[in-house]
This record gives C-alpha cells, structure tokens and sequence, in this order.
C-alpha cells in the first residue's frame, strides 16, 4: 500500500513467506577450531610381569598410523617362552562416511539370534566413532512462526537449555538436547513488547532407533581364525557375515541379517528381518531368523519391548528358538535356551532411595529349566555414603531353590578415594569383604587397593596392590592371601612413540596421542582437557597417551611456566586424533629480546628518523643509534623514515643466551621513496 501523504510503501506479507530460522541444539557441537591431524606416527607398547610359580611373561603392540591409516598388531610371550600373535590387521578409516575397512583380523556380531566371530579377511563397517558429533538417532524438534524479532527460550523437562534471538518468520529448532527416555520440551518466544507465546509437547526418545535416512551396516568376509590366545595362524573355514539397518521417518528402523559358513563339515546358513520402533512410551525390537545347518532347519524369534522415564524404567525380552536353529558358533548340535524370558523393572521409590527388580527364565533343550530373581535397593544417605541391599533365588534343573543376600555401604572421599564394606548370607552360611581403593589420575601419580574377603565354604583372602603412573611407564605390584597361600605379582608396561622424527618413551598409549611442542622451554604443564598431565622435558617436549579418535581434545599449556624473555601466541589448541594415531602440535612459545645497534641509509646516518620492525618503532638518535624491545630470533623485515625518504631492508636477531644484543652497524642501500 502506497501512502503519499508520508512517501512510504507498506507492504504485508505472510509469516510462511519469508526465511525460515533455523536452530541446532545438538547435543555436542563439533567444536568451530577443531583439527583433525592425521601426522604420520607410531608406536610400541610392551609390558612384563613376573609373578611366583608362574615365571615371567610378556605382551607387546605394534601400530603404525600413516594418513590416519593404522597397521596394527599385538602378540604375547608365555612364561614357556611361547609367542603367540594377537589380532593384526589394518584399518582404513573414512570419517566423512563414517566407513571403516578392516583388512585382516576383526571381531563379528550381528543381531541378537545371531553368532559372535573372530574372522580374518575384509571387514566394511559403518562406525559412528568416527564422528562423536553426529546425531545418529531421532530428536524432538520444535516449529513455529512469529511476526516480529523475538527472544526464543527453549525449555527440556523445565529446564532452561537455549536462548537465541530469531528473526520474523517460520522456525525450527532441531535435536533437541535430550536424554534417552521419556520427557517434555517447550518453549516460549517473547517479543519486543512483551507479548509472549508458549508451547509444550511430550516426548520420547528411543536409543536402538536411527534418525530418517541414516543407516547403520557391517559386512565380513574372511577366515574364522580359531586357536585365539594359543594359536598364532590357526584359520578355520570361510565365512560371511552381514548386516544393514536404516532409519524411516524417525519411527522405524528396519533391517536384516545374514551369515553363512562351514561348521562341523556341513554348510550353515542363517539369517531375518530386524526391525525397532519408536513407540509413544517406550521401544519395541523385533528380531526373526530362519537357519539350515546340514540337513537340519530351524527358527528363532525375539520380542523386546524397553521404557524409560524419570519416575520408573523397565524392560521385556522374549526368545524361542526351535531345537535345531542354528548361528555361526552356534551348531545345530549345541544346547539353547527354546525359551528365554527377561524382566527388569525399576522406580525411585523417595528422592534418595530406588528399588529395581530382575528376572530371567531359561528353557534349555538338554539341560533343562533354569530360574532366577533379585531384588536391589539403593539408599543415598549423602551425597558421599550409600548403602545398597539385594535379596536373589535361583534354581538350577532338578536343584532346590538356593537363596541369597547382601548389602554393601560405599563411601566416597574423594579425589579418586573410595572405601566399601559388604556382608553376603546364603544358605552356606555368611561371609563379609571390605576394602578401600584409589583411582589412577588422569596424569602422573599413585592409585592403590586393600581388599579382604571371606565367602560361604571358601578360605578367606586377602590383596593388597600399588601402581604407579609415570612419564615413562606404568607399575604395578601386588600381593594375595588365598587361605594359606601367597602370591605376588610385578607388572612393567611402557611405549615407544615415534613422531616428527623423534622417539620418545611414554607409558602405554590406549586411543590417540599427541606430542606438545613448546620449542626449547623445560618445566611447561601440559593440560588436557583442564587436567594436568605432566611437564614439558628439556626439548621443550611432552607426550600425552590418552586422547580420544576424532574427538575435539582441548590441549593446553601453563603460560605462566614460561619464561618472561618469551613471547606466548594461543596456549590452547583443539585436536582430533586418528584411531591409535598420533598428532604433531606446536605452541607458538618464541625467545624474545632487547635489540640496540646503528643504522645507516647508504653512507648517510637517518639522524632523528624512525626505525620500525615488526609493527614495533624505535626513534633515530643523532648517531643512527637505536633501541628495540621483544624481537623474535631470526629474520624481521625492518623500514627506516627520515628526512630523505624511506628505506627498506632485513634485520636477522641471532640465537644468543644474552637478554639485549647489540647489532653493530646494520646498512640499508634500498630506498623506496623521498620526502616531498
């Protein structure tokens, strides 16, 4: 609408026309200054241990990272002296994908009905480690439109998560941060005047079901390597495993599993449909499975249904299987459970006190029925004491019912310090344990145990252990009272890294490692995320053992441990590791000092002109002379400005232990420009 009287246009338009807004809440945002490094490195963990009666025996690792590719194998020597191999293998990861190909030794599991396997072969996975940052499973979202720019407040379960200024328009706001289980999210939009909207809807979120359109797949071909742990290259017959889920309109997910091989002589084949289902309150998972071993056939099916709340959980399962079903390590010969029934079910029954409830039912083929039931109550007396008490039956074929109790009070001390005593009852009689124990830090220091029990119609026992983290390994040792007999036991474990061309010792390394460089400064603390891990050596070196794979790890260092005559750039990085692969990660940590010496332009001295060196200036005296404060070592583009002109030229600060050096004489011949 024109009006002429103000000269202005007004013009009206529907909400829904103009840009939609929208909001991530992700549970865990990739943090914006994240580096994924994937520097070329390795390592080899090796540990001994000496025990009595047993000799002396030994575990190593090997891994190689290059490109963030790792080769990897492990291998344990025996006190006979017997070396065996552990798995090998190499794997090549592509984060964007979330894909990992393994070549050579990996673990197998595809569905409840079906089989668990070590093959030696291919291995092409969906892993979703290799992004903790993505949202693999459905979250609430929230949708609204506003006319004006207004303050959005975002509420999960009366709890304020998000405040965000939005624009006129429709809106979304995604993933909501929730918790696994049942709830509500609302929120509530106010705007320039005051007026207010609000909203509320309930929600449930389930774990096993995968967002829309997002998949989840494993596929093995390869060898069964059998003999694990005793045998170095003992491979059975070829195998084949698979499975693949995928997302529909973040209710459903549906799949399916295969897997085939030789057991016994005779062929295997077995396989089904998977499905899960986000239900109102709570989740369902079904699972169905065919088999033909040899000449026999079989079926199998499982029904679970799971719920999660804040005031109560609980949980069903339902197997059967015919007698002759069969799964890879699972003949048609072998003795099953043709019915098996689970429950579990739990409340807080007052704000510190929860009872939980759990039973399982087992109809196996040969051996015959088995029962059992337990009852758990959790008392939290503070924040610091709590006593825990269970009553359980059990009844095993053709058995009379055998019945127990226990109760423990646990009390924490903190900085890793926790002490417990138990008493047990059954119809063997009555027993009692005690104990108390430290934790490792995450960095340098001592943990330890003393434990004593006495079981029903078992010799009491008694052990007591220490173990000590170091910059350069780990030791253990520990001594045990069986009854009258003695043992104790030494355990050594330490590594080798090699990165950016050095190798340095270091305890054992788990997941990821980075190398913190603080060039030539000794005595810097290292941090990782805000936990400090050890001290930089005399190269300015510290080795942490204990990042996460692709996770955004926040490396720091103690600036104050710096030298003054130091310039300090960013003391805190974000650094992504490989699997078992290391990153190189340099803190810009530079010796500065006082600089003095004459300047000339030519054969002429820039008397009372200006000297400037890195955006840092120095007046001109009568003599050329001129004075400097924090120039780094090495070469500085210099520009001196005087009456005739201006002249440009380099300066070079030499590596030198003195806090001020004199240049001498320093020349520039390189004029640009003159005064007008």
């Amino acid at each position: 609408m024109l009006d002429q009287q103000a000269l202005t246009v007004k013009l009206t338009a529907d909400v829904s026309l103009l840009e939609k807004t929208f909001v991530d809440l992700s549970p865990i945002q990739r943090p914006r200054e994240m580096v994924l490094r994937r520097d070329t490195s390795a390592f080899f963990n090796y540990s001994v241990t000496g025990a009595t009666g047993a000799g002396a025996s030994g575990a190593a690792e090997f891994g190689a990272s290059v490109r963030g590719n790792l080769a990897y194998t492990g291998l344990t020597v025996g006190p006979d002296g017997n070396i065996v191999r552990g798995l090998s293998n190499v794997t090549i990861d592509d984060p964007s994908r979330m894909r990992r190909v393994t070549l050579g030794d990996a673990v197998t599991s595809s569905a409840p009905l079906g089989g668990i396997g070590l093959l030696a072969g291919v291995s092409v996975t969906r892993e979703f480690a290799l992004d903790p940052y993505f949202v693999r499973q459905p979250l609430p979202r929230l949708a609204g439109a506003i006319t004006s720019p207004s303050m959005l407040d975002v509420y999960v379960n009366g709890v304020l998560v998000r405040q965000e200024q939005i624009a006129p328009g429709p809106f979304e706001v995604r993933n909501l941060p929730v918790a696994n289980g049942a709830g509500s999210v609302s929120y509530v939009v106010r705007d320039a005047f005051g007026r207010t909207q609000e909203f509320a809807s309930p929600y449930y979120a389930s774990s096993g079901v995968l967002a829309d359109g997002v998949s989840e797949y494993g596929y093995h071909l390869g060898f069964r390597r059998t003999g694990f742990g005793t045998e170095s290259f003992h491979y059975g017959p070829p195998e084949f495993v698979a499975h693949h889920r995928i997302g529909f309109a973040n209710v459903l997910t549906a799949g399916y599993r295969f897997e085939s091989g030789l057991q016994h002589g005779s062929a295997m084949a077995s396989g089904g449909p998977t499905a899960a289902f986000a239900l109102p309150l709570g989740e369902l998972d079904l699972d169905g499975a065919a088999s033909v071993d040899a000449s026999a056939a079989g079926a199998a099916g499982s029904l679970g249904w799971s719920l999660l709340t804040r005031r109560f959980t609980a949980g069903a399962v339902v197997r059967a299987m015919t007698p002759s079903y069969a799964a890879l390590g699972q003949p048609a010969s072998a003795d099953r459970p043709l019915l098996q029934l689970l429950g579990s079910a739990g409340a807080p029954i007052f704000r510190l006190f929860s009872l939980t409830l759990e039973g399982q039912v087992n109809s196996m083929r040969d051996a015959g029925l088995t029962s059992s039931v337990a009852v758990r109550a959790d008392v939290r007396v503070t924040n610091n004491l709590s006593f825990i008490v269970s009553g359980s039956r059990f009844r095993g074929p053709g058995q009379a019912p055998e019945f127990g109790a226990f109760a423990t009070l646990l009390y924490n001390f903190g900085q890793g310090t926790s002490a417990d005593l138990g008493a047990t009852a059954s119809r063997q009689g009555g027993g009692g344990s005690g104990g108390v124990q430290k934790s490792l830090p995450l960095g340098e220091g001592w943990a330890y145990q003393l434990r004593s029990a006495q079981e029903p119609a078992q010799a009491a026992t008694g052990l007591g252990q220490v173990q000590y983290q170091g910059p350069y390994g780990s030791y253990l040792a520990s001594y045990s009272r069986t009854g009258i007999t003695d043992a104790a036991m030494a355990t050594a474990a330490g590594a080798l890294v090699l990165i950016d061309g050095s190798v340095m010792a270091s305890r054992p390394v788990q997941e990821g490692y980075a190398l913190v460089q603080v060039p030539g400064v000794e005595g810097v603390r290292g941090y990782l995320n805000n936990q400090e891990i050890g001290r930089t050596n005399g190269a300015g070196n510290l080795l942490i053992p204990s990042l996460q794979p692709y996770y955004g790890n926040r490396l720091k260092i103690g600036d104050s441990d710096v030298p003054i005559d130091y310039e300090v750039g960013k003391i805190e990085q974000v650094i992504g590791t490989p699997l078992r692969g290391g990153a190189l990660v340099r803190f810009d940590v530079q010796r500065v000092r006082s600089v003095t010496g004459l300047v000339r332009v030519g054969n002429s001295v820039p008397a009372y002109g200006e000297l400037t060196v890195d955006g840092r200036s120095s007046p001109i005296g009568a003599r050329g002379e001129f004075w400097l404060d924090h120039l780094g070592i090495g070469r500085h583009d210099a520009q001196v400005e005087f009456g005739a002109g201006i002249c440009k030229f380099e300066i070079e600060v030499p590596d030198d232990t003195a806090a001020a050096v004199d240049l001498g004489t320093v020349s520039c011949t390189r004029m640009l420009a003159a005064q007008p």
